[in-house]
């Protein structure tokens, strides 16, 4: 979902927050619980004001919250956001009621006296109250998520939200001229206005924000207000990739440097990829692809978005993110043969005799290069058996990474396999294992798909030496001993 897309959410859960706080007040202040209440008392007033605005700001912030935490799809986050969200406005709306009603009092002597001065500080007194309730929904925005810059945006759209919200309570009170309805459309218009203007205010001034391009929720913006933005599987991650259980808890990091980002690797041993590219760290300019694990964000940046040109589209589709091995022809999809040949080669057909008739000269016969001569079984000079080996991976989506060699060890793009290789689309599920036997460790192919190399060469039993290269679909292994 975009950001347009949370707009919608904040509004619609603001909204709801004003009805079932209405709802809750007209049963709680209105309903079973109603205490008689003399005009003519100003602190019975004082005190029914604070309750609305305690009960009301408690739901709309509430709701307003748990939008925060559907969008950022985490269950942990969603605890935090409702607690933070009621707090602000049960606080807020204490605070701005009784301030309205003070304010309103100071100016206005006699209540029962219904002119056009009383109107305005009505409107007045209810625009005041509920600018200060959205100013503080506003800053709860960025309590959640410790951000400064959150705060100063949700403050500025929170007021300007409250304040067109508050405004309406006494216009739509004169033209509904039923109280108890009045109130039901202003509180829920109020939470909608509220809603509404700190997510577009937010969406207007974001000055850098990802997009999710392959992944989970593809087509998801999450915009980047924090100094240090966390990417990774942790549940409180910054921007979250649960789905890819190769990315680490905290796999990488996007920093804020003065008005530009660096995206930084946290060690990880899968590796963080910057258009294709491995990288430790790298400053990001606008439409730079990242890309972690099987996961791909789209990097966007106002302060670079006129100065660097858009690097090339890459594919959205779910192929393999690195390039298959070029022992797989990429047309058909067959495994090439020693000479080069797959299953979409044209084989040499006779040649008729009117044909070749006019040609009388036979080329004198080449030598034979190494790709005509057939593949003979490599011997292995005798030696001492290597007691432990390991496998580590040099090259492909699973590059850095060490996978130490048991009596015997699987290998595959399946789950539970002993060197698990999740990422490489090109690998099949159980493609190959290497056994300890009499002679050292021999590398079996397991009927693969697109088959298993050893230094280049397609094998189904080999014995293994040290620093030989083992190839499974677009992975490159080395064979290492203690």
């Amino acid at each position: 979902m975009g950001l347009k897309s949370k707009i919608i959410l904040n509004s619609l859960f603001g909204a709801a927050g004003g009805f079932i706080g209405w709802t809750v007040i007209e049963v709680v202040l209105r309903g079973f619980f109603a205490v008689p209440m003399d005009e003519h008392q100003p602190g019975q007033i004082v005190v029914a004001n604070a309750e609305f605005g305690v009960l009301a700001g408690i739901f709309i912030g509430g709701m307003l919250g748990a939008a925060d935490g559907l969008w950022a799809q985490s269950k942990a986050m969603l605890g935090r956001t409702v607690v933070v969200g009621a707090v602000a406005g049960a606080v807020s709306g204490l605070l701005g009621l009784t301030v309205a009603q003070s304010v309103f009092d100071l100016f206005v002597r006699d209540t029962s006296k219904h002119t056009l001065g009383t109107f305005i500080m009505l409107v007045i007194g209810h625009a005041v109250a509920w600018t200060i309730v959205g100013g503080a929904l506003g800053v709860a925005q960025g309590v959640i998520e410790f951000s400064a810059i959150r705060a100063k945006h949700g403050t500025i759209g929170g007021i300007i939200g409250g304040f067109i919200g508050g405004m309406s309570f006494d216009v739509v009170a004169n033209i509904l001229r039923v109280e108890s309805l009045s109130r039901m459309v202003s509180l829920t218009l109020t939470g909608f206005t509220i809603g509404l203007m700190i997510g577009l205010i937010q969406d207007l001034l974001k000055q850098a924000w990802v997009v999710v391009l392959k992944g989970s929720n593809e087509g998801r913006e999450i915009p980047i207000y924090k100094p240090v933005v966390s990417i990774g599987r942790d549940e409180l991650a910054d921007i979250p990739i649960y789905a890819d259980r190769t990315v680490g808890p905290r796999h990488a990091s996007i920093r804020r440097q003065n008005n530009r980002h660096a995206l930084e690797d946290a060690g990880s041993a899968l590796g963080t990829y910057v258009n294709g590219q491995r990288t430790s760290k790298q400053m990001l300019k606008d439409r730079d692809v990242i890309e972690i694990g099987s996961v791909k964000l789209l990097f966007r940046e106002k302060a670079t978005a006129s100065r660097f040109a858009a690097p090339p589209e890459l594919p959205l589709a779910d192929e393999a993110r690195i390039p298959v091995s070029s022992h797989i022809c990429p047309f058909c999809g067959g495994v090439k043969d020693a000479s080069g040949n797959c299953d979409c080669t044209v084989a040499a057909g006779p040649v008729s005799a009117q044909a070749s008739a006019p040609t009388q000269v036979s080329p004198a016969p080449l030598p034979p290069g190494p790709a005509q001569i057939p593949s003979a079984p490599r011997t292995v000079a005798p030696g001492p058996v290597p007691s432990s080996g390991r496998l580590v991976a040099t090259t492909g989506p699973h590059a850095s990474m060490t996978f130490d060699l048991a009596a015997e060890t699987s290998i595959g793009r399946e789950a539970g396999r002993d060197v698990c290789l999740s990422s490489d689309m090109a690998a099949s599920r159980r493609h190959a294992r290497v056994v300890k036997e009499d002679q050292g460790f021999v590398l079996y192919d397991e009927g693969s798909s697109n088959g298993t190399f050893l230094n280049g060469a397609r094998v189904t039993r080999a014995v293994l030496s040290p620093g030989d290269t083992i190839t499974v679909g677009a992975t490159e292994l080395r064979f290492e001993t203690a």
